[in-house]
């Protein structure tokens, strides 16, 4: 995507990343964030990539709080 796609997001947005990720980095999720207004960023420490998986059942409550936050 470009900067002007990013941009042009404007819908409530989560980002979430591990801390640890070097396919998808917290510098990456960050720029993300910064380039989508209102978007919210989550960083999940100590997780890589597959974050979600490292803990689902706390992701999904952190989404399910997101998601009731932004209805």
């Amino acid at each position: 995507m470009t900067a002007q796609d990013l941009a042009s997001i404007a819908l409530p947005t989560l980002i979430t990343v591990g801390s640890d990720d070097i396919l998808t980095t917290p510098a990456d999720a960050a720029h993300l964030h910064r380039s989508i207004a209102g978007s919210t960023l989550v960083t999940v420490e100590g997780a890589g990539h597959g974050h979600y998986l490292s803990d689902p059942d706390m992701i999904a409550i952190l989404q399910a709080g997101w998601v009731h936050r932004n209805e």
